[in-house]
């Protein structure tokens, strides 16, 4: 995981507005154990990217696993009015009730 955030990182850097690559970076960080950082990197692609709605997914998840439930409903309520149809985001929101 250090060598692939190494990568994305530098891919970012060449690309810093790509959503796919800082969404990666997110995902990274998570798997890192760093669950401030990569809430900050998926806040920020909600507020630059509103329409999609996998950030605000895994925003919810680490929300969830900080037992910070109302954030994650929220945060999940936010996925599932980007896509109705975010199957993911309805089954977490599911097990956030």
């Amino acid at each position: 995981m250090p060598q692939a955030l190494e990568k994305v990182d530098a891919y970012i850097s060449t690309k810093p507005k790509d959503a796919q690559g800082r969404f990666m970076r997110g995902l990274i960080l998570t798997e890192l154990g760093r669950p401030a950082e990569a809430i900050a990197i998926f806040t920020r692609l909600t507020e630059d990217f509103p329409e999609l709605p996998e950030p605000y997914n895994n925003l919810a998840v680490l929300y969830a696993n900080q037992n910070q439930l109302d954030k994650a409903r929220t945060a999940l309520e936010m996925a599932i009015r980007t896509n109705p149809s975010y199957a993911t985001a309805h089954e977490n929101l599911g097990d956030i009730y």
